[in-house]
């Protein structure tokens, strides 16, 4: 499994070998995208999330020094 994050303008770069790979591409607020990948050269993948609504609270936390600090997004 290989897995990382985008840079500022939304780009991923990963080196992988040959064969073929299930793309998962996710964001909260977003719907998620699987998309299956043939690797046999250098190729480009080109992924759009859809945004989605969100349905009730979702819970968000972060540890800042010794506190934590909670907020919902409504």
């Amino acid at each position: 499994m290989v897995r990382g994050n985008t840079d500022e303008n939304g780009i991923a770069v990963f080196t992988v070998e040959e064969g073929t790979y299930l793309v998962t591409a996710g964001k909260s607020g977003y719907a998620t995208q699987i998309v299956e990948v043939i690797v046999n050269q250098d190729a480009t993948l080109e992924i759009t999330l859809q945004p989605v609504a969100l349905e009730g609270i979702v819970l968000t936390g972060a540890f800042v020094g010794v506190g934590l600090i909670m907020f919902a997004l409504i």
